[in-house]
């Protein structure tokens, strides 16, 4: 498994990317909670609550949601 870090502006850390061996990815808030998961088989974006974001890896929009929090 491989971590991203995610940074703002000013070096603060605001969540973290892990992708397993399969290309699954996690995203995390700066807390490690988790924020949402893709799924590269399905193409899509889940919550976390696996409810569906939308298709293609949506990412962007549940960091930064998250880091507003």
């Amino acid at each position: 498994m491989s971590r991203q870090t995610l940074r703002d502006a000013h070096a603060h850390v605001i969540g973290y990317i892990d992708t397993d061996a399969r290309g699954v990815q996690t995203a995390r808030d700066s807390h490690l909670h988790l924020v949402g998961r893709y799924e590269p088989q399905h193409d899509v974006t889940r919550d976390d609550h696996a409810r569906l974001i939308g298709s293609a890896n949506q990412f962007p929009a549940l960091i930064a949601v998250a880091a507003e929090s």
